[in-house]
């Protein structure tokens, strides 16, 4: 890990003090591709620094804030890395929630089908659903929704292949 101990840094938000900058630097490894933020960090991995004893920063906010200015109201920051502890600026940009989950989708990262934390259904099960709806007349959407504690659109998303298209 790099020294950062004397190094003067210009602030882009002139809020914060060379002994904030510098004691947040102390928790930054840098590597050959990202800046990584090794201290506290949240359960999806976003770096959390404390400002002080009242306030609670994400990492890569405030080294947003440092190296590139104020943070509009309702803007995230995002990472071009896709590395969540990463606090190098070149980096995180600006963006909307819209903006950052069309990125997901582009980079092939969004959760999906049982990946997703509130899923009920699998792969197997999602199988057995269109199997039994193919093969068995007297089986309709709701008797399966009911059967497998689902709704009957949720259903006829999936035997419709709407949804779960990936399972063949």
């Amino acid at each position: 890990m790099k020294k950062v101990s004397k190094q003067k840094f210009d602030a882009k938000v002139k809020k914060y003090s060379q002994k904030t900058i510098r004691r947040f630097f102390k928790h930054v490894k840098k590597t050959k591709r990202c800046w990584l933020w090794t201290a506290s960090k949240m359960w999806k991995g976003y770096g959390n620094f404390r400002l002080n004893k009242k306030t609670l920063l994400r990492s890569h906010r405030f080294a947003y804030e440092i190296f590139k200015g104020r943070i509009p109201r309702n803007k995230l920051v995002c990472h071009k890395c896709d590395v969540r502890n990463c606090v190098k600026p070149q980096h995180l940009w600006l963006g909307t929630p819209e903006l950052n989950s069309k990125d997901m989708v582009k980079k092939k990262r969004q959760s999906k089908g049982e990946d997703l934390p509130h899923s009920v259904l699998t792969v197997k099960k999602v199988k057995r659903i269109r199997r039994e709806y193919k093969h068995n007349k007297r089986m309709t959407q709701a008797r399966l929704a009911k059967k497998y504690h689902v709704n009957s659109s949720v259903i006829s998303e999936i035997v419709n292949r709407i949804s779960w298209k990936s399972v063949r």
